[in-house]
């Protein structure tokens, strides 16, 4: 008999492990639905990705199982993703595209950097990183007001570990050697990405959702003895469990633990996230013909990134209206607008810049509060993560996914923390 495992929450990494351990597993989500992070939201005839989703991934046996989730009701395309300076659209990414700007004075700022590798190598944070990578012109132009925008802090706290899989170069990647070991590369201009043929992104995690044993919803967990190896729920209801697979973010999970000691909470409460206001708008586009992405660095403009969501694939594309999602991040130094302020200003730049006639072609816009969009990768985060987690382990609890792992994993990523950590409990293999 295999252990009996509770997971805790529906996302990608707390369903994937579900599916692959099988029996003996019990998923707990807080909400109503299924998806966490990658859940989709249908509003009249628009439907919404939270934050904006595509999938693209190098793992093999990640993409395996969402093709046969999908069977057959996929759509692929090659990524279209502009960047928006000075009230232009050029391709993404800025730092291999700044020349189609008009803006003589800023194309000449950012050309002839010469890169030092050694230099870029020894760089001790990622502001640094940025200006040794990418030179002064490309930094100041775009690369570290974008980047200010998104993580809504002091970049000199950030480390720069992360950049190779995250940070488009200022040059197309080398392909991979066929004997290569897979790994992330960021997304390009001719990047290949792929969608559900009918619905949201959210439809992969309801179909793995439909492949699991036994889900809960409606279960917010609120404490967890491991002593007597039970856990509560805001329900009343209680739960044996001899092995605890949480997605929780790691503070709130240390936060639900009885005895659990207080230098360890202390910690959790120092890793630092970003948190998100996806606007969703929908509204009567002027032409059809729009982009998928925008990424926008212009403090004075709302959104860092605005997603045209109906354009991941043909089914939607047809619908009368379009599902606009834009992201907006703040922090406690970076604090929110009021939205109402957000909505209208987004708005407007929508219609400044011909994407919507204008703002009576809006049929609905509303704000979605994420407390936890982005993990901040800081420079003592690995550190903290590898000390909780050693603790929790020792207890029979796993931490997976973006805010349990503290790391910046997209869906796919998420996917396989969760498929490989069932590998290794059913083998017996411990973490």
């Amino acid at each position: 008999m295999r252990p009996h495992a509770i997971v805790l929450g529906a996302g990608p990494a707390g369903l994937a492990f579900a599916h692959r351990y099988g029996s003996g597993a019990i998923v707990l989500e807080k909400s109503l639905e299924v998806g966490g992070l990658s859940r989709s939201i249908a509003i009249e005839d628009g439907v919404f990705d939270v934050g904006g989703h595509a999938f693209h991934t190098p793992h093999e046996r990640v993409r395996e199982l969402v093709h046969a989730l999908m069977d057959g009701a996929w759509h692929e395309q090659v990524r279209d993703a502009r960047v928006w300076v000075s009230g232009h659209l050029i391709a993404y990414p800025f730092q291999q595209h700044f020349e189609m700007l008009d803006d003589q004075a800023i194309v000449d700022d950012c050309r002839g950097h010469r890169v030092d590798p050694d230099s870029v190598a020894r760089s001790a944070h990622f502001e640094e990183w940025i200006l040794r990578r990418f030179g002064n012109g490309v930094a100041h132009h775009f690369m570290l007001p974008y980047n200010r925008k998104l993580w809504a802090g002091d970049l000199s706290e950030m480390s720069c570990e992360w950049v190779g899989e995250r940070v488009a170069s200022d040059r197309p990647p080398a392909p991979l050697a066929a004997t290569g070991v897979p790994a992330r590369q960021p997304l390009q201009s001719d990047s290949n990405v792929g969608y559900p043929a009918d619905g949201g992104f959210g439809s992969i995690f309801v179909a793995l959702a439909a492949r699991c044993e036994r889900i809960e919803l409606g279960e917010q967990v609120v404490s967890i003895d491991p002593s007597s190896h039970r856990l509560q729920t805001a329900s009343g209801r209680s739960w044996s469990w001899e092995t605890i697979v949480s997605t929780m973010p790691l503070p709130r999970l240390l936060g639900c633990i009885a005895g659990c000691p207080g230098r360890l909470i202390e910690h959790a409460s120092m890793l630092r996230a970003v948190s998100l206001k996806i606007l969703l708008i929908l509204a009567r586009l002027r032409d059809r013909n729009v982009p998928q992405r925008i990424y926008i660095a212009d403090p004075a403009i709302p959104p860092h990134k605005v997603a045209f969501n109906h354009t991941s694939s043909a089914t939607l594309s047809a619908r009368e209206n379009h599902a606009i999602t834009c992201e907006v991040s703040y922090s406690p130094r970076k604090p929110a607008r009021p939205d109402d302020e957000i909505l209208a200003r987004t708005i407007d730049w929508l219609v400044a810049n011909r994407f919507i006639e204008s703002a009576d072609r809006v049929v609905t816009a509303r704000v979605v509060d994420v407390p936890y969009g982005y993990p901040v990768p800081t420079r003592d985060g690995a550190t903290i993560v590898s000390e909780i987690t050693h603790h929790l382990e020792s207890m029979g609890i796993h931490s997976i996914g973006r805010f349990g792992s503290w790391s910046y994993a997209n869906s796919d990523a998420c996917m396989l923390q969760g498929l490989e950590l069932a590998d290794r409990l059913l083998a017996g293999s411990g973490p």
